[in-house]
């Protein structure tokens, strides 16, 4: 059914724009500062538009912010065919609640568990002040000041890969 379609492509859809430095600790991690960042949020399905979806206004496609960014990121070997790629990011608007944070934690897990199977597991946690919650929890008909509230989001994905490498293996050197 077409009316039960939650979200498609760029809704969301988001765009970090900015100037700022980055600096490479060593092979495995890496810290950026962008003091002067644009953060934008679009929402092109006009039925997620007319509520607000994402923290854009309500009836807008889009919402920009200005603040600052800052990124941590952590790419390395964990212990033998166990890799972890993990990222903090974290945003502070300039001109709204200045000094409060909207953070984005993403970690993936990857094991190789033989030659041929790979496991991965993927865990992300959200949180921007700016998306709220509008969902009457309770089903009262109204939204109490708890269900307008901006939440903690998690996401966690968990897959299972098979491979074979076919032809002629050439050696490292």
């Amino acid at each position: 059914r077409r009316d039960s379609v939650v979200s498609r492509f760029l809704a969301p859809g988001y765009l970090t724009l900015g100037l700022g430095i980055d600096y490479q600790a060593g092979k495995d991690i890496s810290f950026n500062y962008v003091p002067l960042t644009g953060k934008f949020t679009f929402v092109d399905m006009d039925k997620l538009a007319e509520l607000g979806a994402y923290g854009v206004p309500d009836g807008n496609n889009a919402r920009g912010e200005f603040g600052s960014y800052f990124r941590i990121k952590y790419k390395g070997d964990l212990m033998q065919n166990i890799n972890l790629d993990s990222r903090l990011e974290l945003f502070s608007n300039y001109t709204k609640d200045p000094g409060t944070f909207d953070f984005n934690f993403q970690n993936t897990f990857i094991l190789k568990v033989n030659k041929y199977v790979t496991a991965n597991f993927y865990m992300q946690m959200l949180y921007d002040k700016d998306i709220r919650n509008k969902k009457d929890l309770n089903g009262d008909g109204s939204l109490s000041a708890n269900e307008k509230k901006a939440k903690l989001q998690y996401k966690s994905v968990f897959g299972l890969g098979l491979g074979h490498k076919i032809g002629k293996q050439r050696k490292k050197r």
